[in-house]
């Protein structure tokens, strides 16, 4: 296997049209069979000869759905080339020089002899051949930088080089001993206002998931979207700032409601660059949730490019987004709001009085912020306190926070699941009864209203909640819309409407049943609340599943006694 520590060289298997020393005088025949070779495949022979030697290759490499792409090495990295012309704008300049620098025919130079020499390359097997040793891009393990790469655990440096298939690298001279004091003084003024250990755990979990950004493979406990949530000039947005312009000074800042357009996902193709909202979220305004988990995790997602062909690659782009508003999703499985590390911010700075590093940035430059200062002084110091916090996760396997922390995010799971919150509050299970499909939903309808009134899109429908319900996965309740009918209602079998529910039940009944106005969707719900309440079938008793639910109840009752006489 060929060596990725140390940068290869391996001889082209085109015979090289340069002269090479024949000791006994005599003509080479590999020269002389070049000499007599069309001008254009001369020269694309040549370029495909020097590729190593001038640091630049390209190749034919197929992606997650097996299409093939062009990628482009120079200057160390590996590109996706998603429109041909592109290609063919690359390889100009570079034939050029090939006619100039080695065959000194300046006066060949056309654009007929370029095209015809590229399509030669384009065409050829050269660019086809596999990649050696290769598992996936940025698949190193490590953090590429300038000085090369960094072992993520012993820091550790080895030199880059084409065979790592690096995409991206950090504009960052290492220096072990770089400090950040002015960063470190401004987390502490953007907590002053929480405890001491709850001001530790949150500047803990911005360290360690600022570590994470640096690797482009992480693994999926470690893959999470970093949302700061806070009020207006709580200086949540100058952290992205810092965080993001570790990477980039030009993030990826394409917004929810556009990922699912046509091209919407295009930016995504560019590699190691953070995607950053600092308004991510909008009142009354709820968001799906698929391709957002997609790139969190970095599954291979098909990308749309304009003027190139789909293509599906592993998105390298961490999300660091800030909102004034709470999350919201519709993410009924939860699968997004469980990758979320949510940050509330709670202390307000006053623009016109500028504190800490704020008023030392605007003393050394009046348009500067403190984002500016550190990132001007301190990136190097930086992206040290964010290596150490990447060893830091890395050891422990997954991310801390606050019970505040924790609050919040359990708010935004349970607006995101129609049911969730219905059941938390209007519900309680009863193993021994079930409730008709359409009772369950008239209270939920009107509480929901209630609750989330300020949503823009519709309310819920009969279909939506029982998808809602299913994705709950609750082990008290059993729903099977085929087997479990009576009279042509549907039911939810371990469960029934408690206290609050009867009253979201009887404003039903008052509202939308006045006996001349039924909607479709309520037209067989029950008049009276006692109605509600009805005993399983006897010959539904034996089905496994109701046993299995009468079991588990049974289980959970002496579990919660136990509980209780332990005084836990």
């Amino acid at each position: 296997m060929t060596d990725t520590n140390k940068p290869d060289n391996p001889k082209s298997n085109v015979t090289s049209l340069k002269p090479k020393a024949n000791p006994k005088g005599q003509p080479h025949a590999a020269t002389d069979a070049a000499e007599k070779l069309p001008w254009p495949i001369k020269l694309a022979e040549r370029w495909l000869d020097d590729r190593e030697q001038h640091g630049t290759d390209l190749r034919l490499v197929p992606d997650k759905d097996g299409h093939k792409h062009f990628w482009k090495y120079e200057n160390g990295l590996w590109k996706l080339v998603t429109d041909d012309k592109e290609v063919i704008k690359w390889l100009a300049p570079q034939l050029q020089a090939v006619l100039i620098d080695d065959f000194h025919q300046k006066r060949k130079a056309a654009n007929r002899l370029f095209s015809e020499a590229t399509q030669y390359i384009i065409r050829g097997a050269a660019i086809r051949e596999p990649l050696p040793n290769f598992i996936d891009w940025d698949a190193h393990g490590k953090i590429a930088t300038k000085t090369g790469l960094i072992d993520p655990l012993t820091h550790k440096i080895q030199p880059m080089c084409k065979n790592h298939y690096c995409t991206s690298r950090l504009d960052i001279d290492y220096d072990p001993d770089a400090k950040c004091p002015k960063w470190e003084q401004l987390l502490a003024d953007a907590f002053s206002d929480r405890t001491e250990q709850d001001r530790a755990t949150y500047i803990n979990v911005l360290q360690e998931f600022e570590g994470t950004t640096l690797i482009s493979r992480r693994p999926k406990a470690l893959c999470r979207e970093l949302l700061l949530q806070g009020p207006t000039d709580c200086g949540k947005s100058v952290l992205l700032y810092v965080m993001s312009g570790l990477h980039t000074d030009n993030p990826i800042t394409t917004p929810f409601k556009e990922l699912g357009s046509t091209h919407g996902l295009q930016p995504f193709l560019r590699r190691g660059v953070p995607w950053v909202l600092h308004e991510a979220f909008e009142a009354g305004v709820w968001f799906q949730t698929s391709e957002t988990k997609m790139i969190i995790v970095g599954d291979p997602i098909p990308i749309n490019p304009k003027y190139g062909a789909p293509v599906s690659i592993r998105p390298n782009n961490p999300p660091m987004h800030a909102t004034n508003h709470p999350a919201s999703w519709k993410d009924s499985s939860e699968a997004t709001v469980a990758r979320m590390q949510i940050i509330p911010f709670t202390k307000k700075f006053d623009k016109k009085k500028p504190i800490g590093v704020a008023a030392e940035a605007c003393k050394i430059n009046p348009t500067w912020g403190p984002h500016n200062l550190i990132l001007d002084r301190e990136k190097a110091g930086v992206f040290n306190w964010a290596l150490a916090g990447l060893k830091q996760a890395l050891e422990r396997g997954y991310f801390t926070n606050t019970e505040a922390g924790e609050a919040v995010l359990e708010e935004v799971r349970t607006d995101s699941n129609i049911a969730a919150g219905f059941m938390k509050e209007c519900i309680e299970h009863d193993a021994s009864v079930m409730i008709s499909t359409v009772d369950f939903f008239g209270p939920l309808r009107k509480w929901h209203a209630e609750q989330h009134g300020d949503r823009k899109e519709g309310g819920p429908t009969p279909d939506m909640v029982g998808k809602h319900l299913a994705a709950l996965c609750d082990p008290l309740i059993v729903r099977d819309k085929n087997k479990y009918k009576l009279k042509g209602l549907r039911f939810y079998i371990g469960i029934k409407l408690n206290e609050v529910g009867k009253e979201f039940f009887e404003s039903c009944v008052t509202e939308d049943f006045d006996g001349r106005n039924r909607r479709a969707e309520l037209a067989r719900m029950s008049i009276n609340y006692a109605d509600t309440i009805k005993p399983i079938p006897a010959d539904w008793l034996d089905h496994p599943e109701i046993k299995e639910l009468q079991a588990r109840a049974k289980a959970a009752a002496l579990a919660a006694d136990l509980l209780r006489q332990t005084g836990r």
